[in-house]
């Protein structure tokens, strides 16, 4: 069975898109969490970006 190199371009898009939407799910997570602790705390700049 020979795989063409288009197959491997479309199996490594899919394994990125899931990678990108794993990590962007525990970003938004991690994120919702951070940013709801600093709103109870009210502290300015609650909008930067977090590195």
């Amino acid at each position: 069975m020979m795989i063409d190199v288009s197959d491997l371009k479309a199996i490594a898009l899919g394994v990125m898109i899931i990678l990108v939407i794993m990590v962007s799910k525990f970003d938004s997570e991690r994120m919702g969490s951070e940013v709801s602790h600093r709103f109870s705390g009210a502290q300015p700049g609650w909008h930067d970006p977090i590195g």
